[in-house]
């Protein structure tokens, strides 16, 4: 299945489910562009790496 195939899906999914309905449903369009052309993951796993560090430092 095509990415942006994907990721209509399973907006329309969530919204079936209650999950982010409502932002979802008045933010459809951007949540999609996002998932699809922004979403850096790289980017994120180091973000995640990063707050993991400070979180057991604490």
């Amino acid at each position: 299945m095509p990415l942006s195939e994907a990721v209509e899906k399973a907006v329309d999914d969530c919204i079936k489910n209650g999950i982010l309905a409502d932002f979802l449903a008045k933010n459809r369009a951007e949540a999609i562009t996002v998932s699809i052309f922004e979403y850096d993951e790289e980017k994120h796993m180091k973000s995640e790496r990063k707050e993991w560090r400070e979180y057991t430092r604490a």
